[in-house]
């Protein structure tokens, strides 16, 4: 079922279910699905689709289920306790067994895929306001898994639409800062163990016409959410190619390396390696003084797509480092497969 029968199906909650009692809502949206799409076609992302909706069916039954477009599931829960906690309580618990579902891969075609899944839950009775969108409360809670992480739940509290209403200002807003310049790189010197400076990392930052500088911590999230990290990062590493051709003038920064930090969004593109290559060769820089800065958990994402691409760059004398190793599900094993310079 879809959207439209979704929202009948819940009028009909509304509308039956004894006002003393409750009913609950589970959103269910997965992790990075545009990823898959974007590296494997839509074709395996369907056939993905497909495998999570038969797994969601059989744990939710005999609640219903329905596809609100997309990657995003909807579970509508009925015959709940008449007792606010225990009928939270039972939401969690559906929900914990949701999360079970994705600890399994799924194959699909010849891929072994391990994704996750953001969820957003509540519970409601007959007596509250019917003028509130209950879809749009888990949405928004789902909204704030992902903010926190991912592959977690948050329970919907109502100051969250507030919140969210501000990251949508923030974004238009960082849409209009791309298109004003008002991004800016700054540069963090880096030293060896003597104290000498070998290079730099390029740090990006934002001033408001406004409001003043923003703290990355506020709009790299925004950024990450949407298709702007792309775009942003793109236009990051041309400044920073800009900035070597620079140095690579005068014999006394000749040698200088520059850290770029690269989003998992980013690094997935179907054309981030030809990107890459186009940018040094625009600048005509050498590649050996360009570090591409990583997280952990991109890597571990899907560690042969990682490997693949990171040992092509490797190949150009671009060298890679390994940001917050250790935060996730860190692993020696990995490091002797990865070609991280740092």
């Amino acid at each position: 079922p879809k959207r439209r029968k979704a929202y009948e199906v819940l009028q009909q909650l509304q509308s039956q279910t004894e006002a003393n009692h409750h009913w609950g809502l589970i959103y269910i949206d997965l992790d990075h699905f545009k990823w898959i799409n974007e590296a494997h076609g839509h074709t395996l992302g369907s056939n993905l689709l497909l495998q999570v909706a038969e797994r969601l069916q059989k744990v939710a039954s005999p609640h219903f289920l329905a596809c609100m477009g997309g990657d995003e599931f909807l579970i509508l829960l009925s015959g709940l306790s008449a007792e606010a906690d225990k009928a939270l309580q039972q939401v969690w618990a559906l929900q914990r067994k949701l999360k079970k579902v994705f600890e399994r891969a799924f194959k699909v075609a010849d891929h072994k895929l391990q994704i996750t899944a953001s969820m957003g839950l509540s519970s409601f009775t007959s007596a509250d306001a019917h003028d509130t969108d209950y879809v749009k409360a888990v949405d928004i809670a789902m909204h704030r898994a992902k903010q926190a992480g991912r592959n977690t739940a948050c329970v919907y509290e109502p100051g969250m639409q507030t919140e969210i209403a501000t990251q949508i200002m923030l974004e238009t807003e960082l849409r209009q800062a791309i298109e004003q310049q008002q991004l800016a790189l700054h540069y963090q010197v880096q030293v060896d163990h003597t104290g000498r400076p070998f290079g730099a990392e390029a740090l990006l930052r934002w001033e408001h016409p406004v409001r003043g500088f923003i703290s990355p911590l506020q709009f790299i999230p925004v950024a990450e959410s949407s298709a702007l990290i792309v775009e942003i990062g793109m236009w990051v590493l041309d400044q920073a190619c800009a900035q070597i051709a620079q140095w690579q003038q005068d014999r006394k920064t000749i040698d200088l390396s520059l850290s770029v930090n690269i989003s998992a969004r980013q690094f997935r593109q179907a054309n981030f390696i030809s990107m890459v290559k186009s940018c040094i060769q625009k600048h005509q820089i050498n590649p050996n003084v360009l570090r591409l800065e990583l997280t952990e958990s991109l890597l571990l994402e899907n560690v042969d797509d990682a490997v693949s691409i990171m040992s092509e760059l490797s190949r150009l004398g671009i060298q890679f480092s390994l940001d917050d190793f250790g935060t996730g599900y860190s692993s020696w094993q990995y490091l002797k497969k990865l070609p991280v310079y740092q």
